[in-house]
């Protein structure tokens, strides 16, 4: 998954991604939790809330939540993605909603391609 955010992250930063296009791929794309979890990154980088209803029309929300990490993962109700908090379970109760990204997030600081 730091793969793929890292991909997107400098894509969007330098250029070398559109993000209409990505959203209009993705939209058909034929295996759905891509969107969950697509629609849960931008919407945790500042993107625009016109390309998250696109996205966010489409979310799956049958079946069980598609995954982002499987280590202490908790159900995003917005996105229906499974998403890492930081810390403890006492933690997790004292800081509800507080998701393990960087201060930046995760779409932050790429530099510019040559």
């Amino acid at each position: 998954m730091a793969e793929i955010i890292g991909s997107l992250r400098c894509g969007l930063a330098n250029g070398s991604l559109s993000l209409p296009h990505l959203v209009e791929d993705t939209l058909h794309y034929p295996n759905r939790a891509v969107i969950n979890r697509l629609g849960y990154i931008l919407s945790r980088n500042g993107v625009d809330k016109d390309v998250l209803d696109a996205l966010r029309g489409r979310v799956r929300r049958t079946g069980y939540p598609p995954y982002l990490s499987r280590v202490e993962a908790h159900r995003d109700p917005d996105w229906n993605v499974m998403v890492h908090y930081q810390g403890t379970s006492s933690h997790r109760r004292t800081h509800a909603g507080r998701f393990a990204v960087s201060p930046q997030g995760y779409l932050a600081g790429c530099p510019p391609s040559p």
